[in-house]
């Protein structure tokens, strides 16, 4: 909450991380680009030293917290016949 998240271009993380504004996606499973998305991170932050708008991240991270998933998991149960 609040962090930004480096990770993989692909599958569900995408679904929670939006490339530049709350984490870093890299697109090969590979030494290269891993050192390249953790580089980027630190250039950044070297950049701007607040890096990400926290306030942002914590807002994309409060998409996932507990009330919203039983919120809409109970709305969920009530779809099944």
């Amino acid at each position: 909450c609040g962090t930004p998240i480096i990770a993989y271009n692909k599958g569900g993380i995408l679904d929670i991380v939006q490339d530049d504004s709350t984490g870093i996606l890299f697109n090969n499973q590979s030494e290269k680009d891993i050192i390249n998305a953790i580089n980027i991170l630190k250039n950044r932050e070297k950049e701007d030293p607040s890096g990400f708008d926290t306030d942002k991240l914590r807002e994309n991270s409060l998409r996932f917290s507990r009330k919203i998933f039983l919120k809409n998991f109970k709305e969920f149960l009530k779809e099944i016949p």
